[in-house]
C-alpha cells in the first residue's frame, strides 16, 4: 500500500499551500463551487440492491453500505485477484485480510465530466467530479485519515501555469462533487492532453493528490472530421450531437455484421428497433472506399451508429481506415480487439493498436471485447474507454473453449471460464469488472457494455429464448452496462427472439433517461467473487420530470413475491401515483404501490427468472403537464 501518491519537492508543496490558502482568502467557494451531487443528495441518482435471502419475499429497503467499502469477510476467491497475470495470489487464491487495512481509506479521485471537452464548447460548461469515498480496497495512493477529518479543502491546480483553476469544500465519504472551471484556464485547444493535480487538503494541511488528465481537443471540423463522442463521467453513457447541436445519451443496442449488403442489413436493423451496428471489417480493410462510404451513409440515414470494428484490420493499414471513418457523424467509436485474451494474442500488440487509434481520431471512444474473468485485465484494457463482456451462460460447455482457445489450464475457459451455467454468471463478471476497475482506479473512465447471448440455430451455442434474452438485459442493465450489443451475424432470429430484441430496443430510449443520471453505485466493488443473490433491483431517480424507474430481475428458478421501499422522494403529489410498465416477464404480476402517508412502497410477484421494468409517476403531475405515459410493451412468449 502506499500511503502518499508522491513524494514533491518541499518548494513545490509550499507553492501548492500558498495557491491553496489565496484562493480561500480571496473567493466565495459557496458561490464558485457548489457541490451540487453527492451521495447525500437523493435527488437524481440510482441505487442498487441484491438480496441472496432463501426465502420467497424479497424486500429491498433502499438503506446502503457506504460507497467503496466492504467487509475482510468479502474478499475475493478469484485466482488471479487483484492484478493481471502477473500477480502471485495467496495458495488459496485470495487476498488474506492481513493485506487489508484495519481503517478505511481516503480515495481521493477526479475525473473531467465530459471526455473530451471540445474548442466549440461553451467555456463555462466544464467541470470536474470529485470522489472522496472511503475503501477499505488496497487502491495505489489511497492514504488513512484520522476519524476527526469530516471535511475536505480542494484545490485543482493547472501544472502548466501552476494556477488553482478552481476550489472547494467536499464532504469526506461523498461521491460526484461537481468543480466548475472555465476551459480558457487550460489554455488553447491541443490535441495533447492538459495535465493537473486536484489536492486535499484539512484546516490548511495536505493530505494527498491525484494528477488528472483533461482533453481540451480543436474544433474537430478543422481537420475535415465531423461531431466528437463524448463519455459523461457521471454516468458512464456516452454522448453525441442531434440535429440541433446539442448533446444528447445515446444508449448503443446493436448487432455485429461483417458482409456489405446495405439494403438487407438497414432493412433488418431497422424492423429490429436496434441503433447501432458492429461493422467488421476483413484484413484488408475497407478495400473498396467508395462503396464503404455510401454504404455509412445509408447506415446514418437510417439513424443507425456504427461500432467501427478493426480487429481483423493489419496493423498498416488502421491509419487510412481511420481516415475513412471518421468523416462519418454516425461512427460512434472504434472497436481493436475481440477476446485477445481468450486468444492469448500478444497485450502488447493489443495496447499498441488502442493507442494508435487514439492517437489518429481522439474524437472518438475506443473499445474492445474480453472473454476471460480475469487474465491480464489490466493490460488488456489499458487505453480502452469501453470494455464489452460477453460470457455465453446458456447451453455453454463451462470448460471448453466453445471454439475459441482457451486463455490457459489456470483460468479456464474462454467462453465462460469460472461459469456455472447460471444468469448468476453474468452478474458475477459485471462485478468483477467493476472491482478491477476500482482497483485500477478508473470507477468513471473505464465504461462496460453487456452482450446478451443471441445464437443463430447454425451456431454451437444454445438459442436463447426470448425471456431468456430479455432476463439477460435487464441484469446487465441493473449492474451497470451502459450498452447492449449482441452478436448474430446471420440476421436470422428465431420469432420468439426477434421480438425480444423489438422489446428492448423500443424500451431503451425510455431507460436512457435514466441512465444518464449520476450513478451512485459505480465505484462500488462486488460483495463476493461468485455471487448467491436470488433477487436483483435498481432504481433509478429523476426528480426533474418526477418519475422512478424500477427494474427487477428474479435469478431463482422459483417464483418470487418481492417489495421495494425507494429512498425519499419527493413528488408534487404522493395521492396519485401510478406505474406504467416497459415489460414484464410472462406471467408476472405489475407491482402494486402501497403509501403510508408521504412514503409508498412497491410490491409484485416474478416467476422463476422473471423481470420487469416500469416507470413510477406522479399521475397529476402527468395530466397537468399535458404529457402522456412513455410507450408500453406487452411482452409474452406467445
Amino acid at each position: 500500500m502506499v500511503p502518499l501518491v508522491t513524494t514533491k519537492p518541499v518548494l513545490f508543496r509550499l507553492l501548492s499551500l500558498h495557491i491553496c490558502l489565496s484562493f480561500f482568502a480571496t473567493h466565495n467557494l459557496a458561490e464558485d463551487n457548489m457541490t451540487v451531487f453527492s451521495t447525500s443528495s437523493l435527488e437524481e441518482q440510482s441505487f442498487h440492491q441484491n438480496s441472496s435471502s432463501s426465502s420467497t419475499t424479497t424486500t429491498y429497503d433502499g438503506n446502503f453500505d457506504n460507497p467503496g467499502t466492504i467487509s475482510t469477510a468479502q474478499v475475493s476467491k478469484n485466482k488471479n485477484w487483484p492484478y493481471d497475470g502477473s500477480f502471485r495470489p495467496n495458495n488459496d487464491g485470495a487476498v488474506s485480510s492481513s493485506a487489508l487495512p484495519s481503517r478505511p481509506l481516503l480515495n481521493l479521485q477526479c475525473t473531467p465530466k465530459l471526455n473530451p471537452y471540445m474548442e466549440t464548447d461553451d467555456p463555462e460548461i466544464s467541470s470536474l467530479i470529485v470522489d472522496a469515498g472511503l475503501t477499505y480496497y488496497p487502491v495505489e495512493g489511497a492514504i488513512e485519515i484520522s476519524e476527526k477529518i469530516t471535511q475536505l479543502q480542494i484545490v485543482i491546480i493547472n501544472t502548466n501555469t501552476s494556477q488553482a483553476i478552481t476550489a472547494g469544500i467536499v464532504t469526506v465519504n461523498t461521491l460526484g462533487n461537481r468543480f466548475q472551471f472555465p476551459l480558457t484556464t487550460l489554455g488553447k485547444p491541443s490535441t495533447d492532453s492538459y495535465q493537473v493535480i486536484c489536492q486535499a487538503y484539512s484546516n490548511d494541511e495536505y493530505l494527498a493528490e491525484r494528477p488528472v488528465s483533461v482533453q481540451y481537443l480543436p474544433d474537430p471540423r478543422r481537420k475535415g472530421m465531423t461531431e466528437a463522442v463524448r463519455i459523461e463521467s457521471e454516468s458512464g453513457t456516452l454522448m453525441v450531437t442531434n440535429d440541433k447541436g446539442a448533446l444528447q445519451t445515446l444508449i448503443p443496442f446493436g448487432k455485429s455484421y461483417s458482409s456489405s449488403e446495405s439494403t438487407k442489413l438497414i432493412h433488418s436493423l431497422e424492423e429490429l428497433k436496434v441503433n447501432t451496428v458492429q461493422l467488421i471489417l476483413g484484413p484488408q480493410g475497407a478495400t473498396d472506399k467508395s462503396q464503404t462510404t455510401e454504404f455509412l451513409r445509408e447506415l446514418g440515414k437510417a439513424g443507425i451508429w456504427i461500432q467501427y470494428d478493426m480487429r481483423n484490420v493489419k496493423k498498416e493499414l488502421v491509419a487510412s481506415n481511420i481516415d475513412l471513418a471518421r468523416k462519418h457523424p454516425n461512427v460512434l467509436l472504434y472497436h481493436t480487439a475481440m477476446e485477445p485474451d481468450g486468444l492469448g494474442i500478444e497485450v502488447g500488440s493489443v495496447h499498441e493498436t488502442s493507442l494508435s487509434v487514439k492517437h489518429k481520431d481522439p474524437y472518438h471512444p475506443v473499445s474492445l471485447t474480453l472473454s476471460c474473468e480475469d487474465y491480464q485485465f489490466s493490460n488488456y484494457t489499458s487505453g480502452n474507454d469501453i470494455v464489452l463482456t460477453n460470457p455465453f451462460v446458456i447451453g455453454a460447455n463451462q470448460r471448453s473453449s466453445g471454439g475459441v482457445a482457451t486463455s490457459n489450464a489456470i483460468y479456464g475457459s474462454s467462453t465462460c471460464d469460472n461459469c456455472k451455467g447460471s444468469f448468476l454468471d453474468l452478474v458475477n463478471r459485471i462485478r468483477i469488472f467493476r472491482d478491477r476497475r476500482h482497483l485500477l482506479q478508473k470507477d468513471r473512465t473505464m465504461q462496460f457494455w453487456g452482450v446478451p447471448q443471441a445464437a443463430s440455430a447454425n451456431d454451437k451455442n444454445q438459442v436463447p429464448t426470448g425471456e431468456q434474452f430479455l432476463l439477460m438485459c435487464t441484469i446487465y442493465i441493473i449492474e451497470g452496462a451502459v450498452g447492449l450489443m449482441t452478436w448474430n451475424e446471420k440476421m436470422n432470429f428465431s420469432p420468439d427472439l426477434k421480438k425480444a430484441i423489438q422489446t428492448m430496443g423500443t424500451s431503451l430510449p425510455q431507460i436512457g433517461r435514466y441512465l444518464e443520471r449520476p450513478q451512485s453505485f459505480l465505484p462500488l466493488p462486488p460483495v463476493k467473487s461468485y455471487p448467491n443473490d436470488t433477487f436483483i433491483a435498481n432504481l433509478w431517480l429523476n426528480q426533474a420530470d418526477q418519475t422512478i424507474l424500477v427494474m427487477v430481475a428474479n435469478l431463482a428458478p422459483k417464483k418470487v413475491s418481492w417489495e421495494v421501499h425507494p429512498p425519499a422522494f419527493k413528488f408534487n403529489s404522493t395521492t396519485q401515483l401510478q406505474t406504467s410498465w416497459l415489460y414484464v416477464s410472462e406471467n408476472s404480476q405489475h407491482p402494486q404501490i402501497v403509501q403510508k402517508q408521504d412514503k409508498f412502497s412497491l410490491t409484485g410477484k416474478l416467476n422463476g427468472y422473471g423481470f420487469g421494468a416500469w416507470i413510477i409517476q406522479d399521475k397529476l403531475a402527468l395530466d397537468n403537464s399535458g404529457g402522456t405515459p412513455p410507450p408500453l410493451n406487452q411482452w409474452t412468449t406467445q
